[in-house]
């Protein structure tokens, strides 16, 4: 306090910095993971930077750093995420004894809801990770070959052999993410989309099953 004018001296004034709250760590990285995403969906594609994550956050880049020390991390941080997410929609897995063409009745159902919620977000960042080629990456095609090859062990188990059971995945894959443009026109509900769609899926496994399943004992 300066004694003759009575006002504040230059070390008194208050910064005019805002400071980010003290959160509990857990909830400090849940909102930057969600700032995260905000500009992912907004921008429709992965290709951020940290800086840009910490303006959108309203903290400071060190402060990003501490959770996440590369892009690579906070790039795996938002698929681990995802993938719980897609995990939590599917609500468990199918029991085995379920015909595969009912497997696929229901987990066609369920991607839907997802993108439904959560839009292009999980192939944005795939596709980020990919480009990448770091430990993200690498959790992706972990991620994407145990899908695959559930599947393709369903198929094998109903007679298709593994190359054709393969061929069929991915031309399945294919199908379902060019399915996406469907709920984006949001001229079909998701239960009218799905239900489209896999009509569409199982028609194709039907004819491919009837040409190229090995014979049964009783054929």
């Amino acid at each position: 306090m300066d004694t003759v004018t009575g006002k504040p001296t230059h070390k008194e004034l208050p910064s005019k910095r805002k400071r980010a709250k003290r959160l509990d760590p857990a909830l400090r990285q849940e909102l930057i993971l969600d700032s995260a995403t905000r500009l992912v969906q907004t921008r429709d594609t992965a290709n951020f930077t940290l800086d840009e994550v910490a303006i959108e956050a309203g903290v400071s880049r060190p402060l990003i750093h501490r959770y996440f020390p590369c892009r690579d991390s906070l790039l795996l941080a938002l698929l681990e995420r995802e993938f719980d997410l897609i995990l939590g929609v599917q609500a468990g897995l199918v029991p085995d004894d379920f015909p595969t063409s009912e497997a696929h009745k229901i987990y066609i159902n369920r991607h839907f809801k997802y993108l439904k919620d959560r839009g292009r977000i999980f192939h944005l960042l795939l596709g980020e990770a990919q480009a990448e080629g770091g430990k993200a990456a690498q959790t992706a095609m972990e991620f994407s070959k145990r899908n695959t090859r559930y599947w393709i062990n369903r198929k094998v188990e109903d007679g298709l052999s593994e190359a054709h059971a393969r061929l069929g995945m991915l031309m399945t894959l294919a199908a379902l993410q060019g399915a996406e443009g469907t709920l984006r026109l949001e001229k079909l509900s998701v239960d009218e989309t799905s239900d489209f769609w896999t009509t569409f899926v199982l028609a194709g496994w039907e004819a491919v099953a009837k040409k190229f399943s090995a014979p049964t004992d009783s054929d």
